[in-house]
């Protein structure tokens, strides 16, 4: 990701109002909006880096979850906007 595309995301993601994650490479948390942080009770540090189904306490191993993120990353997009239920949205990026 380009230094101007990193930062035009991390502009959406401080005024979007919705939780909003960005995954990068094996569905590692890139980014997440603030809101994300507020609704799920997690701070940054706990968050960044982090597996996308190690957050919080396992509670995004969904097996549903899984499975559709799996063929989504199959398809090789390069951005893909998965809408998890009317409160989230998650940004899938291909490294």
């Amino acid at each position: 990701m380009t230094e101007q595309a990193r930062r035009y995301a991390e502009a959406i993601f401080a005024t979007i109002g919705y939780p909003l994650l960005m995954l990068g490479k094996n569905l590692r948390v890139m980014s997440a909006s603030e809101i994300f942080y507020k609704i799920f009770k997690v701070n940054e540090k706990e968050t960044i880096g982090n597996l996308l189904y190690r957050l919080g306490n396992g509670q995004w191993g969904i097996p549903d979850l899984r499975k559709n993120m799996k063929i989504r990353l199959l398809k090789r997009k390069n951005i893909k906007v998965l809408k998890l239920n009317t409160n989230l949205y998650i940004l899938v990026k291909n490294a």
